[in-house]
């Protein structure tokens, strides 16, 4: 008898933890607006920035931002005021940078360094050649980039566009995005 009372509470006992027994699940949401990467930063630092653009959110504009990192371990940022829908670089960027319940698109400078342009899967180049009427002008094509091969045999005249920014950083941060004076 004894062995059965003690065999049912062994049951009992077990069946009680299998049963409180919980799964956990990795559950992640993912929706259509899940296809970009959000930038953070320090509540002081988005708040500082919240103050530089409140005027400019009184407008009708599209206000984008820049980060230009320097040699000296610092992030200038830049805000870029678009009247007309996003340049190319903040229209295709991937990274959204959040700033008081808004996500702004966020490019850096490298993107206006090594960027390129593509037309039907295949990335495309501004190319300078002598212009064989006037030795003193160029004349300028966009041609698909050949391979590294074809590269290495016409250094030179693949030409780069450069943007010219007029405004100033509003605000510099360190590598952690804290505000520096």
């Amino acid at each position: 008898m004894k062995k059965v009372i003690l065999n049912m509470i062994l049951l009992f006992t077990v069946s009680i933890q299998f049963l409180s027994c919980q799964t956990v699940k990795d559950v992640t949401i993912t929706t259509q607006e899940d296809t970009f990467i959000p930038y953070i930063l320090p509540i002081e630092t988005e708040e500082a920035i919240y103050e530089k653009i409140k005027p400019l959110l009184l407008e009708s504009v599209l206000l984008g931002v820049k980060f230009k990192h320097n040699t000296g371990g610092w992030i200038d940022i830049y805000i870029g005021v678009f009247r007309n829908g996003y340049d190319r670089d903040h229209n295709l960027t991937n990274r959204k940078i959040f700033i008081n319940d808004t996500f702004y698109p966020l490019v850096f400078n490298v993107d206006y360094t090594f960027n390129a342009f593509s037309r039907g899967g295949f990335p495309l180049w501004n190319v300078s050649r002598a212009d064989p009427k006037n030795k003193r002008n160029d004349i300028s094509t966009v041609e698909k980039v050949p391979s590294l091969e074809e590269r290495k045999k016409i250094r030179g005249v693949y030409k780069r566009d450069y943007i010219l920014r007029h405004n100033s950083p509003i605000l510099k941060i360190d590598l952690e995005g804290n505000i520096i004076n």
